[in-house]
């Protein structure tokens, strides 16, 4: 027996021994280690927020956990196999500590012991939730170009929420949409986020508007006795043999005249340079040269004069037609005025479809298709052989006046005078005269 109980205890210390030699083995292959983990940090959640209450910052704090476990494990971990959170459940308003928790579904698996977290703890403020609807208010925070002016910009929805800590939506004061115009000369409509703003117009950041971004329209008018031309440059003479006009540049290409609104309205959709002398030219040149100025108006610039590129090219093929404009989609009891009425355009191609060219082969079209009552500036099209290009559209733009078809006041048509039918007279029947035979008187004496 005794002998039974030595081999038994020479048994278990042999059994201590070689698990202590495996011990030692594994951590020399794979030895534990302490540290902490990740080295960004986590970003703590919160669960068990009371309903109607509401944080009063967000939490910035990071959670860093200390951990330990094999290396191999460490190797194995990733971010994501943690999670560190605060629980708020049952917490009034106020200011709380409260501890941060962290769970990890891999780290038994892996052999990971959690150790502990930093912070330990941290201190919320939590306060009750309120929301109110604000009407938006639209900031046009530029002017508009000269001789423009604007209109009343409304947003769409009108009215956005705000919500929040009480405190924060109490400061609200207006929601704030700032716009610029940057010399638009027709309507604007963006898309604009919306700010909250104090009665101060400092930003109110610790509150959530929704929807965060609204549509603006800003109506941009041309101001009475003002009006937008475009420059149509003039050229005189003919470039050298051999070379060709390529191409014209203006700039600016618009202007803004100024005047009497009759006036105004008397002006056509462009203003003419003074003549450019192209003569022989050869090359391309840029030539400074005034602006034809009808008398009554004037230019709302200082300078009067505008900067035109000719631009002069070997004659490889090309060619330079006027057109008049071809109306479409001009909506049915309208009719249209059109400004300049001859529209110049610049073909580049072989030499043998320019020389084939006829007139109904280019067309330059004005799409007026949904464009109602008043100006507008319409960008031509021209329509033209596949196998040739378009260099240039002289002027680029075209003013349309759109007006209704003068309504006809109807002629009144008298009643005819009904002229009697004359009676007809009937011949009298001619009795003819009859002569008395003459009747013999005897003769006295006489014996028959």
């Amino acid at each position: 027996m005794r002998s039974i109980l030595e081999n038994l205890g020479s048994a278990i210390l042999a059994l201590a021994l070689a698990i202590m030699v495996w011990v030692v083995a594994v951590n020399e292959g794979n030895p534990p280690r302490e540290g902490q983990f990740p080295s960004g940090g986590l970003s703590i959640e919160v669960v068990g927020l009371p309903e109607g209450l509401v944080l009063f910052d967000e939490i910035g704090e990071r959670a860093v956990v200390d951990l330990r476990g094999p290396q191999s494990s460490w190797d194995e971990l990733r971010p994501t196999h943690f999670r560190a959170y605060v629980d708020l459940t049952g917490l009034r308003p106020g200011l709380h500590d409260v501890e941060v928790q962290v769970k990890c579904a891999e780290c038994a698996q892996k052999r990971i012991k959690i150790l502990g977290v930093e912070p330990a703890q941290i201190t919320v403020r939590l306060e009750k939730l309120k929301e109110k609807e604000i009407r938006v208010q639209v900031h046009v925070l530029d002017s508009p170009p000269p001789g423009y002016t604007v209109g009343l910009p409304s947003a769409t929805p009108r009215q956005v929420t705000v919500s929040g800590p009480q405190s924060q939506v109490d400061l609200v004061a207006e929601l704030a949409a700032d716009v610029f115009l940057q010399g638009a000369k027709n309507p604007v409509e963006q898309q604009v986020r919306v700010f909250a703003r104090d009665n101060q117009g400092r930003l109110v950041n610790r509150v959530t508007v929704s929807p965060r971004v609204v549509t603006v329209r800003i109506p941009v008018i041309q101001r009475l006795g003002y009006k937008e031309v475009t420059v149509r440059p003039i050229t005189e003479g003919m470039v050298a043999s051999g070379y060709w006009l390529s191409n014209i540049v203006v700039e600016p290409s618009t202007v803004t005249i100024r005047g009497s609104p009759s006036r105004i309205e008397e002006v056509p959709g462009f203003l003419e340079t003074e003549p450019i002398d192209v003569e022989g030219a050869q090359k391309t040149f840029v030539e400074r040269v005034g602006l034809v100025v009808p008398e009554g108006v004037s230019l709302l610039s200082e300078d009067q004069s505008v900067l035109v590129r000719i631009e002069v090219s070997a004659v490889l093929s090309g060619q330079t037609v006027e057109r008049e404009p071809v109306l479409r989609g001009l909506e049915p009891r309208l009719q249209a005025t059109i400004s300049p009425q001859v529209v110049q355009v610049i073909l580049s191609g072989p030499v043998s479809e320019l020389q084939a060219l006829e007139p109904e082969d280019v067309q330059v079209i004005l799409d007026l298709a949904g464009l109602g009552l008043g100006t507008h500036k319409v960008t031509p099209t021209v329509v033209k052989p596949e196998a040739l290009e378009v260099e240039n559209v002289v002027p680029d733009v075209v003013e349309v006046i759109i007006e209704r078809i003068p309504t006809p006041t109807p002629t009144v048509t008298p009643t005819p005078t009904v002229t009697p039918t004359p009676t007809v007279t009937p011949t009298p029947t001619v009795t003819p005269t009859v002569t008395p035979t003459p009747t013999s008187t005897p003769t006295p004496g006489a014996t028959s």
